[in-house]
């Protein structure tokens, strides 16, 4: 299982970084900031929702802000809150990158498993995911 999931994670990582130049990290980064009510979110919440550390996001959203895809804003009701911001650039880049990921992941997990495996495949790691989850 593992191996399994490693290597779909590292053929989406090369395919994003052949193809567009960024990690599959920061793909998955900007999808969330993308699907975000107005394209932003508060960095612990970002950190949160994709299971990395502070310090982790804070690295990843500086490299990408030096590229211009997203910006850090102060909170507008708490200065202490520090939020991340899509830009349009990093929005532009998101939509380039979209067509080609989505294709892989249909070609290596969907055609791969069909309709009940993807679900029982599902299932099963949401299983997995709520058992680890019990045991912090």
């Amino acid at each position: 299982m593992v191996r399994g999931i490693k290597a779909l994670f590292d053929a989406l990582d090369r395919q994003m970084r052949e193809e567009t130049g960024m990690s599959h990290d920061d793909y998955i980064l900007l999808s969330r900031l993308y699907r975000a009510d107005g394209g932003s979110m508060r960095m612990s919440d970002l950190a949160t929702e994709l299971s990395h550390s502070p310090s982790r996001i804070s690295h990843t959203i500086a490299r990408l802000e030096e590229r211009g895809w997203v910006e850090r804003t102060r909170g507008a009701s708490d200065r202490r809150v520090v939020v991340a911001r899509l830009t349009e650039g990093g929005a532009a880049k998101l939509r380039a990158a979209s067509p080609g990921h989505l294709a892989l992941v249909e070609r290596l997990v969907f055609e791969t498993l069909g309709d009940s495996g993807v679900a029982e495949t599902a299932d099963s790691l949401d299983l997995v995911r709520k058992a680890a989850e019990d045991i912090d």
